[in-house]
């Protein structure tokens, strides 16, 4: 029905295996379906081991089938209804349990509303499934068929209108949370500790807990002193465009084009998750003085030369020291021209320019013994200072 995506086959044959061992009654257990199914899954593509939905599916059943029923024993309800929504609740905290540090390491943030938006999604898509089910199997019939259709096309617009409000509401989602690997792994620590502490009452988990707790904020705590004293240039990989940071602390200054400062999926895309990385500000601050020749600007103690089609370097009478030069948007110059006019060692192509151009300047560079980096090939170019 929904064309066999990668994400659809994970989560049918995942919960095929668990659904075949229920039902030859096989006392085994359901770690052993969901291990077998992972196994199978990898032996078909071993590359879904880094795909996101893939870590994301499965953490969030061991999250279900670990948690949801010591969440529900916490509270008893005597009303049958709201029995039903504590059910429903205790799903949602059992798999956001396992699958939040992953969503912080990979999309750096967290949804607040997760809990509410999921106690009106959750039902409503399932009711949503089952009508286009029945659209699916009736809609030759003439007066049926639309009847279901507009059904469907009614149930699919309020959930997309709920979660559109829902997401529009103030600290609806916590945004901007910096996570490395290491971060991710120690947070993961703090939750298994704490939760094998809470289902065993053991107090060396506590004491474990605490510890991986203590290890976490070290680390924030690190990282944060480290940014305070971070200095570098960042030339992205952005295609056609180009896209340099200067970075200074947690404050950076954008040199750029004008699209990518009104695109905001394109900075999302491209240059939102360094500044993340960095813990940089939303706001970007001046960093550089102005130069009285818009060629150059000066960060530290390096002096760097911007080179575009509308910036091309007139003659003087001796070479211009600089330390790098940023060739940008299809300049119509030569290497050799530029060493006539800048004394520099060092080039960098970004990915304002054209494949064929970029090789012609390498050939050039390497000819004249000079060094150069080519960044749609070689990736981003960052200098620290």
């Amino acid at each position: 029905l929904t064309g066999a995506s990668a994400s659809v086959l994970r989560s049918a044959v995942m919960f095929s295996f668990v659904a075949v061992g229920r039902h030859f009654g096989k006392s085994a257990s359901i770690f052993n379906s969901l291990a077998v199914s992972a196994f199978v899954l990898l032996c078909y593509n071993p590359f879904y081991l880094w795909d996101v939905g893939f870590q994301l599916s499965y953490l969030a059943v061991l999250g279900i089938v670990i948690f949801q029923r010591p969440i529900y024993n916490l509270i008893l309800a005597k009303n049958k209804w709201v029995d039903k929504l504590w059910q429903l609740a205790a799903v949602s905290l059992a798999a956001q349990l396992l699958t939040f540090p992953v969503c912080i390491f990979y999309f750096h943030q967290f949804p607040n509303l997760f809990l509410p938006v999921n106690m009106v999604v959750v039902p409503l898509s399932g009711l949503i499934l089952y009508a286009e089910i029945a659209l699916v199997c009736f809609s030759w019939i003439p007066v049926l068929g639309p009847l279901l259709g507009k059904l469907v096309g009614l149930l699919v617009g309020a959930m997309n209108f709920f979660i559109g409000k829902m997401n529009s509401m103030p600290g609806a989602v916590w945004d901007n949370i910096p996570a490395t690997l290491f971060s991710t792994i120690l947070l993961y620590a703090v939750v298994i500790f704490f939760a094998s502490w809470l289902l065993t009452t053991n107090k060396r988990w506590l004491f474990t807990a605490l510890g991986s707790t203590l290890a976490f904020l070290a680390l924030h705590c690190f990282l944060e002193l480290d940014t305070n004293r971070q200095e570098r240039l960042i030339v992205y990989n952005v295609p056609r465009h180009r896209a340099i940071d200067i970075v200074r602390g947690t404050h950076y200054q954008f040199m750029g084009d004008s699209a990518l400062q009104t695109d905001a999926l394109l900075r999302n895309f491209h240059l939102k998750p360094a500044r993340i990385f960095m813990r940089l500000d939303k706001e970007p601050a001046l960093l550089l003085a102005k130069d009285p020749d818009e060629h150059f600007f000066q960060f530290g103690k390096k002096r760097v030369a911007v080179i575009g089609p509308d910036q091309l370097p007139g003659e003087g009478s001796k070479p211009v020291t600089v330390d790098i030069i940023i060739l940008t948007g299809n300049p119509k110059i030569s290497i050799s021209e530029l060493q006539q006019v800048f004394s520099c060692r060092q080039y960098v192509f970004d990915a304002a320019n054209s494949l064929w151009k970029i090789a012609k300047w390498k050939s050039e560079c390497e000819t004249l013994h000079l060094r150069c980096h080519s960044v749609p090939e070689e990736g981003a170019f960052i200098l620290d200072l």
